[in-house]
């Protein structure tokens, strides 16, 4: 349709005009690359501001070495996925609140500021690739312990039906429930 071949070519000019009229490249010359994400936030003044999972992924990701770098990545991938099956299915609201809860019951603490969460991050586990990978290990681990949770809550899951009476069926979901709310 030469219609939409036009809307499309005009709608190809407006984003070539929009880049190179209206978009600015900025060099930064760091002193220490953990300075970029202050600067980012600094200069991203009117988008959405960094999350605490976008930092402790870039945090994970700058502190490993060339050797693990796609390990690293790769291992982002599976705890984004993660997060998206704990937001799924309300075992969390947000990204943060996993990471939150994670810290928190590591610490021990109530840590409620930004800052403390990295701070904590840092301490941890941006001491060579041996601890980042373990850090995004014990994530994903978690993960597939919820997932496991879950599908043992499903109706039609047979582990419940083929290992306990029909009597005890109910309890044995009600105890489930009870540990994923405890969790």
């Amino acid at each position: 349709n030469g219609k939409d071949s036009v809307s499309n070519l005009n709608s190809f000019y407006s984003f070539i005009d929009a880049l190179v009229n209206k978009c600015w490249l900025i060099e930064i010359p760091l002193q220490n690359h953990n300075d970029s994400i202050q600067i980012f936030e600094s200069l991203n003044n009117r988008g959405k501001p960094l999350t605490l999972v976008d930092k402790l992924r870039y945090k994970s990701i700058i502190s490993s070495t060339p050797d693990s770098i796609s390990v690293v990545r790769n291992k982002w991938k599976e705890i984004y996925s993660g997060l998206n099956f704990m937001i799924d299915n309300k075992f969390v609201k947000t990204e943060d609140d996993f990471f939150k809860v994670f810290f928190n019951s590591i610490k021990g603490d109530d840590i409620t500021k930004e800052d403390d969460f990295i701070e904590l991050f840092e301490k941890l586990y941006l001491d060579g690739d041996k601890k980042i990978i373990s850090f995004l290990d014990g994530s994903i681990t978690i993960f597939s312990f919820y997932k496991i949770i879950h599908s043992a809550l499903d109706v039609d899951n047979t582990f419940i039906k083929n290992y306990f009476k029909k009597e005890e069926q109910d309890k044995v979901m009600a105890l489930l429930r009870l540990l994923i709310q405890t969790i």
